[in-house]
């Protein structure tokens, strides 16, 4: 709906009584000069011939958008479109100055608008554009206010509503996000493969030295098991090359006993000493060099 137009009376081909619509005011002229301004509801103006003595223009009471765009160059040489929806309106005390100080009262706001749109855009990149966009709103308020309060026109909401740059530059804005949201994706995924290896090593060497632990434990056992036996049995001090031999008679045992309960190897052949404990000593502290393996399971 237009905010200016033209009035008419009750009467065919006369202006004597008017009725006036809610969502208007009409401005009466006598003989081309403004007399006063009509409210809402019905209205006896005096006489008039074919409507010639008096005529009547209407202002609209309604609030009014108009959207307007404008072309624009950012700080990093990017052109996009911005476009703006103004709201405004008119007075009552401002009518008659809104009706006859303005010829195309769009036209006025357009041009206000597009220079205040293209002189801030200038100083922002197209990323601060998009973020500050208030920021321009703002800016193109205060000015629309400034041009257009000595017209009547009041400036009661400006919105920056789209900003569109070329289709390839919005592409090319998304495939930057995409690549640092990638980025760092990877940079998170590293750090967990990072944490489960330190952790799972730190868990060997943990349980690495608790088994160490447990051996030492284990030994210091069987060493005092035969420390007591040999005491027992000799009725004296035990001897520690005697305790010594026990011990790697007993390792020995242990030894065979996992290799036979392995399922990899099945039998082993190891020289058996035939002249006592020095001589079994001997084998195992110092095997021959040639040691026969098979991987052939016997029955």
């Amino acid at each position: 709906m237009s905010l200016f137009g033209y009035g008419s009376g009750c009467c065919p081909c006369t202006n004597c009584v008017v009725a006036v619509p809610e969502d208007k005011w009409y401005a009466v002229q006598w003989f081309g000069k403004y007399s006063q301004l009509l409210t809402p509801g019905l209205h006896c103006l005096g006489c008039d011939c074919l409507g010639k003595c008096i005529t009547l223009g209407s202002i609209s009471k309604r609030v009014q958008e108009r959207r307007f765009k404008a072309c624009s160059k950012t700080k990093d040489a990017v052109f996009t479109d911005v476009q703006v929806a103004v709201q405004y309106a008119v007075r009552f005390e401002n009518a008659e100055k809104a009706l006859y100080g303005l010829t195309n009262v769009e036209a006025q706001l357009q041009m206000f608008a597009g220079d205040v749109l293209r002189s801030s855009i200038a100083d922002m990149t197209l990323e601060e554009a998009f973020q500050r966009h208030d920021g321009v709103a703002e800016a193109v308020s205060r000015r629309l206010k400034q041009e257009m309060e000595p017209y009547g026109i009041d400036i009661l909401r400006v919105l920056v509503t789209e900003i569109m740059p070329d289709k390839s530059v919005v592409e090319a804005m998304n495939r930057i996000q995409t690549e640092r949201y990638l980025r760092a994706a990877a940079y998170v995924n590293a750090q967990a493969k990072k944490l489960v290896a330190v952790k799972g090593a730190e868990g060997d060497a943990d349980a690495t030295h608790m088994q160490g632990l447990g051996i030492a434990r284990m030994r210091g056992a069987i060493l005092d098991g035969l420390r007591e036996t040999v005491g027992m049995t000799d009725s004296g001090s035990a001897d520690p090359e005697h305790m010594s031999t026990m011990l790697l008679l007993t390792q020995s045992m242990e030894t065979l006993s996992n290799i036979a309960s392995s399922k990899k190897a099945s039998v082993v052949f190891i020289p058996q000493a035939k002249n006592g404990g020095s001589a079994a000593k001997g084998a195992v502290a110092a095997p021959p060099p040639l040691m026969k393996m098979s991987t052939q399971r016997f029955c």
